[in-house]
């Protein structure tokens, strides 16, 4: 089964022990990993590093680290809480980050590369978004127009309305804002990754509510013969 590296310390930081020790588990990782000494020329790849930046291994063993990654922001991320950077390599959308390798005594005497091939989970982050604008807009449209009859209907443009079809005609702008609201909160809740959606509190007017509810229900009841008073 394909793996991916595997944490490091419990303070955050990879020693060269640990690197010597994993060796061979990592050809068994899907994700590309470049060792580096501490001039910085690299002294060991694995084969998915290798897929990952279509070149041999030894094509990229004695080369210094900067000339390979030289045009992507991976370097600057050894420095301590630096998060993955994303950017595109010949084509595939890869996430890299750097990590220093220190020895038993705590001096850095080396570092190590990680690059993970994110690329069709990219292009499924792209698909949802897409899917999201496309289904927003399609939804948002007909809304828009059925809200803005109405309201034109409440002018009475069309014609005097009665109590009953005014009673109507708010229920159904009510449930259009309500739609509009449902819209707007799956966008809001897409957008959210890998943190919590933050919940606003307020008060509500408990009896108004089941009284709304009750009228707009009662038509659907009526139909049914289950009347809900």
């Amino acid at each position: 089964m394909a793996q991916t590296l595997r944490p490091v310390t419990s303070d955050g930081r990879i020693t060269a022990e640990m690197v010597l020790t994993e060796q061979p588990i990592l050809e068994c990782l899907v994700d590309g990993v470049l060792i580096c000494g501490p001039s910085g020329l690299i002294y060991s790849v694995n084969q998915a590093a290798s897929i990952i930046l279509g070149m041999l291994e030894d094509a990229l063993v004695g080369r210094p680290i900067t000339a390979v990654l030289s045009h992507f922001p991976v370097l600057d991320t050894a420095e301590q809480g630096m998060k993955e950077r994303r950017f595109e390599l010949n084509g595939r959308t890869v996430e890299g980050q750097m990590n220093i390798i220190y020895n038993q005594d705590g001096t850095a005497e080396g570092t190590v590369v990680i690059l993970r091939d994110i690329t069709l989970a990219y292009e499924a982050e792209l698909a949802r978004d897409n899917f999201l604008t496309t289904v927003s807009h399609e939804l948002r449209t007909p809304l828009t127009a059925i809200k803005g009859y109405v309201e034109l209907m409440q002018t009475g443009a069309g014609g005097e309305l009665t109590e009953s079809q005014q009673m109507f005609m708010q229920t159904i702008q009510r449930n259009v804002s309500r739609m509009v609201q449902l819209i707007n909160s799956l966008l809001f809740a897409a957008s959210v990754k890998g943190g919590r959606m933050e919940l606003s509190g307020g008060q509500a007017n408990i009896p108004q509510i089941v009284q709304q509810v009750t009228r707009e229900m009662t038509p659907v009841a009526t139909k049914i013969s289950n009347p809900l008073c």
